[in-house]
């Protein structure tokens, strides 16, 4: 399995896709040799389902052999192989990203601008991203050949019936891998650059996406409404493609265990009412028009309060808009949060608002939902297509939005009606059923190459 991501080092939803999925396919009795974009050459063989969170590493250079993290933790074993913190699948060299900041609230100080609050963490991380962001997506491109000459290393060393490809960043290493090989190739796909940049895709990042998918042996699209972007976009036979929904850890059978950390549930810190985005502060996901949506609700709720949890290239534009909109004390932004500052985010949330404009998937909101938290999303999310215990809007509509949102706010008990149900909807959606769809696929790939010879 090929992937930039696997936590805890994650830049978005796929990190979090891959890890449920691997846990729930090695459960099922599938075997997972993980590739990651480290410096040392050495692969992680996930055999069960404990191994997701404490892998081993086998080596395949030097002091050769196997390294197990069950002692000193997993993210201790990537930083040593020289995994970064924000893989690059979606790097794009901000150079006003927020620097992260624990969930222990530093931006609750009320009666301050937005702009004035942040400038200081805004400034320094931007002398920190200054070279970031002269590469541009530069290096991306680097990583993405060092991963392919990983990848080479991997093909002579570990045992594999097929390949599983996450996105357009490892898909030159895939198709090598198929090549060199002659396995059969499934690409995974979890957005497209059509859907990352809709206003200016970079056309070789869909160069390398058209390739990918043309000579992939299946497709897995993490919904219908992705699906459909495929054949329309990329001109893909619909006959190639799978849908493969994404899915939650679920609510644990007692109220006590996080259902994002799997840790102790936290309490609620916030008093006031909270309206959450959560998700990469750019334009796929709607980030302006939660702005725009903030401004609307606050002048009906001045006591609410606004959390934009994430980062992303649009987190200057934010911070620039937000005191001329009259949010001054009532929005926050917390930069990137790990799982933990999730599960504390997510306990003191009653909205979670989802504004994206073209999402294949979406996977907060199904966290939000496990949480008994209610949710306003986009019929332009592929989440939409699976849920029904949440508030659809258009995407753009955001007079829609606030109203929805000032709804429930206003409404106690139908939030908490809504809240529930969503949670009993989202422990339902397992990843059980994606790991069964996808060893359906497998099955396919095998039986293909059977033919074949």
């Amino acid at each position: 399995m090929l992937s930039f991501e696997f936590p805890p080092f994650i830049a978005g939803g796929l990190g979090m896709v891959c890890y449920g999925l691997v846990r729930a396919l090695t459960r099922l009795g599938s075997r997972v040799n993980l590739v990651l974009p480290v410096e040392r050459a050495c692969y992680f063989p996930l055999n069960e389902p404990e191994d997701t969170d404490a892998p081993s590493a086998v080596f395949l250079e030097g002091n050769s052999g196997v390294f197990s993290s069950a002692v000193l933790g997993a993210r201790v074993l990537f930083q040593s192989l020289g995994l970064q913190r924000h893989p690059g699948s979606y790097s794009r060299g901000y150079p006003y990203a927020v620097q992260h900041v624990p969930a222990e609230w530093r931006c609750r100080e009320r009666g301050t601008g937005a702009a004035g609050r942040w400038s200081e963490a805004q400034g320094n991380e931007a002398q920190r991203s200054k070279g970031a962001a002269e590469q541009g997506r530069g290096g991306i491109f680097e990583t993405m050949e060092s991963y392919l000459k990983l990848v080479r290393k991997v093909l002579h060393a570990a045992a594999f019936d097929l390949i599983h490809a996450h996105d357009w960043v490892t898909f030159p290493a895939a198709l090598e891998a198929r090549a060199l090989s002659g396995k059969p190739l499934l690409v995974h796909v979890h957005s497209t650059e059509y859907d990352r940049s809709p206003s200016s895709p970079d056309p070789r990042i869909c160069s390398l996406e058209e390739q990918g998918l043309r000579e992939a042996d299946l497709i897995a699209a993490v919904s219908s409404l992705q699906a459909q972007s495929l054949v329309k976009r990329y001109a893909v036979p619909e006959a190639k493609i799978r849908v493969v929904h994404n899915a939650v850890r679920g609510a644990p059978p007692d109220r006590e265990t996080d259902p994002v950390s799997g840790g102790r549930r936290w309490p609620r810190t916030l008093p006031e009412p909270v309206v959450l985005f959560l998700g990469r502060i750019t334009e796929q996901k709607g980030a302006m028009d939660f702005l725009a949506v903030a401004a609307k609700v606050h002048r009906e709720i001045p006591e609410a309060r606004f959390i934009m949890a994430g980062e992303g290239d649009q987190t200057a534009a934010i911070l620039e808009t937000a005191d001329r909109l009259g949010l001054q004390g009532a929005l926050s932004l917390t930069g990137f949060l790990e799982r933990d500052g999730v599960a504390k985010m997510l306990s003191s949330t009653d909205v979670l608002l989802f504004p994206s404009i073209s999402d294949p998937f979406g996977i907060s909101p199904l966290e939000a939902m496990s949480y008994g938290v209610s949710v306003v999303l986009t019929n332009q999310s592929g989440v939409s297509e699976l849920v029904r215990n949440v508030v659809k809007c258009e995407a753009g509509d955001v007079d829609a939005m606030a109203s929805a949102v000032v709804e429930l706010i206003k409404d106690p008990g139908k939030r908490r009606a809504l809240g529930e149900r969503a949670a009993v909807e989202a422990g339902r959606l397992r990843w059980t059923e994606a790991a069964l769809e996808t060893e359906a696929a497998y099955r396919e790939l095998l039986a293909l190459t059977k033919r074949r010879r």
